[in-house]
């Protein structure tokens, strides 16, 4: 009786954490895509002021700069933080979100 609740118990053990790597395994690529999504959006950003924003004068072109500057900001944290997320997931950590 005794081996047979010790296999039933290491079977449901054994369940348990093939639901974890799963979800891990699931949570990693969605994190991944985010990160990709996100280099993707600000390379067009890059692309936009290098192209378009040199012509800009005046208040449109000062109101641009404090935007750009934020932005850059921004996008860094945000990019920082999604890769040590996804790093701390994969060291089976969790994840800590900084809410600035």
């Amino acid at each position: 009786m005794s081996s047979l609740l010790e296999s039933i118990e290491k079977e449901v053990k054994h369940r348990v954490y093939e639901t974890m790597i799963d979800c891990l395994q699931s949570y990693q690529g969605q994190v991944k895509e985010a990160i990709e999504e996100f280099q993707h959006g600000t390379r067009a950003f890059y692309r936009a002021n290098e192209e378009d924003v040199p012509y800009w004068q005046g208040e449109s072109r000062e109101a641009y700069e404090l935007v750009y500057r934020d932005f850059c900001g921004k996008s860094r944290h945000i990019f920082m933080q999604l890769q040590m997320n996804f790093f701390m997931k994969s060291a089976g950590k969790s994840p800590k979100f900084d809410e600035r």
